[in-house]
């Protein structure tokens, strides 16, 4: 059945898009720190890296269409297309961590915040219960996608500060990472308790 076919274009494009994640690695490793001369090239690799997450985000959006709107939903696409986005996330704000574009503490937080609620589901799938995304969490990652290619850009173009305009995006992310982490939290715990007095 198409359904269960593991070789879909849904999770083809989820595959590519980790496949990005090592190119724009490389391309903001290859940016020279503290070495004004080699502006050119730190403008042309931030330029290609932002653009490659942006493609890659704008992946997630339609392999996520193709899959309900063909019915080639997967198992292996639930598990592999959230984690193909964190590796995209992380991997990125990880390395802008060297270049002073983004502080440690927040990529900390952030991955404290999915870690936790990646556990919470976890557990919750493991007594038959199933957390589904909110709005709020699809809200971050869709401030998240448009904020953080902003931030790696760094550089004004066309005469507009996208960076400026990025961070405001990216710290409404954060704001909604927490807010939705908490309601992942509360809603964790009042299920089970609820659960545990059905069958107390």
């Amino acid at each position: 059945m198409p359904a269960t076919r593991f070789l879909n274009v849904p999770n083809l494009i989820s595959v590519l898009r980790v496949g990005t994640v090592p190119a724009i690695v490389i391309l903001l490793a290859s940016i020279p720190r503290g070495h004004p001369g080699n502006l050119s090239w730190d403008r042309t690799a931030s330029f290609w890296a932002a653009f490659l997450f942006g493609v890659a985000a704008v992946s997630d959006i339609i392999d996520g269409f193709l899959a309900r709107r063909f019915q080639t939903v997967t198992t292996f696409g639930k598990f592999f297309d959230p984690l193909a986005d964190k590796l995209l996330t992380f991997g990125a704000l990880v390395m802008l961590i060297p270049l002073g574009r983004m502080a440690a503490w927040v990529v900390v937080l952030l991955l404290a915040r999915e870690l936790a609620v990646t556990t919470l589901r976890g557990i919750a799938s493991g007594e038959g219960i199933v957390m589904a995304a909110g709005k709020w969490g699809k809200m971050k990652n869709a401030f998240g996608n448009v904020g953080i290619p902003l931030v790696m850009l760094h550089y004004p173009h066309g005469g507009i500060a996208w960076a400026s305009i990025g961070w405001v995006l990216f710290f409404c992310s954060i704001v909604l990472a927490i807010w939705s982490g908490g309601g992942y939290l509360i809603s964790f715990f009042r299920t089970m308790g609820l659960r545990q007095q059905m069958f107390a």
